[in-house]
């Protein structure tokens, strides 16, 4: 009895439902992870540097987030590449996947060095960046430390892609969020021990940084043996092909900078920093909703992939109907919930600095619905690399937001009302963008689709009260 109840939990979790429910796990273990770095790191340096050293620690630490860069979109696209080919069992193409991108980014990594070390070495850092609390030496070497850490994430970052291609993505994001957790837990550590000097602290990231990477080395080569890092197997033309789908990813974050920082700025051009502090805190509040969309598109990628290479239309399609259901039902709710209590949590949060009436947040949460509908489906383009036009309509549309807002304070004078107008007009954009491109790759037609979607609660609730009728039967 206890063999067949294991063997059917192991069925289970090794097939789709069951790796999509990992897969979800593992992304509310990766926000959980990201909320904790973000809320122990302030009030942990804090309580040991000087405030001034701790801005110079700051922005020594967007290294990292500008070496990433140029990674161009690549680990992406070796994932989808890799799952694919799996899932067609081509073995040996997901290995020449793995090959090109692994050597193009080690790569990248040589030169990105090699230029890193000429610029350390004929320049003063320190005077160049204004800092007053550590010498040309001190910043010079942790300049050095976290470039390096962050070549080394950025390689075994290509390497964990194997996680997803033989259909352990779960495992794969716990395994690189854990490294981070550690990263977190060892510089803690070594505050609680003394340590106090910036390259003492770079260190202890580089270090978990390198223990962490071993684990994923070594994990990856027992779960898949046949997937090994190398360059014996790189395609030219793989890589002329891959270049182009990691450009086009790179529109995303290019576009986000629009959106975020590009509308921030034209705020603060028309009506000052206090309004800049209102529309930022509406943006992080109605952003819950967006963390939502992320775990479900986070959570359905890599199986949109697997499916595709199956060539199991089928799957795919009824996954994307419940994906895109889910997104913007399960958006409605959150915006629902906002609408009631985020006043509340914005006057509390900002000790009553932000406080804003329910019209004012509910023209912010209605892009989040729209946003629900677009980016889950996008989710099927992205994943199997045909998102070429919607991420052109993507950074185009992402471009326009603060140039709208612009024109519609100057022409009707609105701010407030111009931000979250401008917002809104870039989300319905971008649903009749994508949804054109992703219904006829699932095989489904509009109609249908919308069927599919908004007929959704019904069979949610269908299902829970069959669930509750079978088991009143049983007892």
């Amino acid at each position: 009895m206890g063999t067949a109840v294991s063997g059917t939990i192991l069925e289970f979790f090794t097939g789709t439902k069951g790796r999509l429910t990992l897969n979800f796990g593992a992304n509310i273990y990766s926000l959980l992870v990201t909320v904790l770095y973000h809320l122990a790191t302030v009030p942990l340096f804090l309580s040991v540097w000087p405030k001034e050293l701790y801005g110079e620690w700051l922005v020594l630490w967007t290294v990292p987030g500008y070496i990433a860069l140029s990674n161009v979109g690549l680990s992406s696209v070796l994932g989808n590449n890799m799952t694919i080919a799996m899932g067609a069992g081509n073995t040996q193409r997901a290995k020449e996947y793995l090959h090109t991108i692994w050597g193009a980014q080690l790569f990248i990594n040589l030169v990105v060095a090699g230029l890193l070390c000429i610029f350390v070495i004929r320049t003063d850092l320190s005077a160049i960046l204004k800092f007053n609390s550590c010498d040309k030496a001190t910043a010079s070497l942790a300049f050095c430390l976290l470039a390096l850490l962050a070549m080394i994430n950025l390689q075994i970052t290509v390497l964990a892609q194997v996680y997803r291609a033989v259909g352990l993505n779960a495992r794969g994001v716990v395994a690189l969020n854990s490294v981070r957790l550690m990263c977190l837990l060892f510089v803690a550590g070594g505050l609680a021990a003394g340590v106090r000097q910036l390259v003492g602290v770079a260190a202890l990231l580089l270090i978990a940084q390198i223990i962490g990477s071993l684990f994923i080395y070594f994990d990856t080569a027992r779960v898949a043996p046949s997937l090994r890092p190398g360059v014996a197997f790189f395609r030219w033309f793989l890589f002329k092909q891959d270049i182009r789908h990691g450009l086009a990813f790179m529109a995303y974050p290019i576009g986000y900078s629009f959106t975020n920082q590009g509308l921030l700025l034209v705020v603060n051009s028309i009506s000052g920093a206090g309004m800049v502090v209102i529309v930022s805190s509406l943006q992080t509040v109605v952003r819950l909703a967006f963390q939502y969309n992320q775990m479900i598109s986070q959570s359905t990628w890599p199986e949109f992939s697997r499916l595709y290479g199956e060539k199991n239309i089928t799957a795919v399609r009824k996954l994307f109907c419940i994906a895109t259901g889910a997104g913007m039902w399960g958006c409605l709710g959150c915006s629902a919930v906002l609408m009631i209590f985020g006043t509340t949590i914005l006057r509390v949060w900002t000790r009553g600095a932000v406080d804003v009436s329910r019209g004012v947040l509910g023209l912010f949460l209605v892009p989040m619905v729209f946003n629900g509908i677009w980016y889950t489906a996008s989710t099927v383009l992205n994943s199997t690399n045909r998102h070429h036009r919607i991420a052109v309509c993507f950074l185009l549309g992402a471009a326009l937001v603060p140039v709208i807002v612009l024109s519609l304070h100057y022409l009707f004078g609105w701010d407030l009302f111009a931000a979250g107008l401008g917002l809104m007009i870039f989300e319905l954009v971008m649903v009749v963008a994508v949804i054109p491109l992703a219904l006829p790759l699932v095989s489904i037609s509009l109609t249908g689709w919308m069927r599919q979607v908004f007929l959704m609660p019904a069979w949610v609730a269908g299902r829970f009260f069959y669930f509750l009728k079978e088991r009143s039967g049983n007892e």
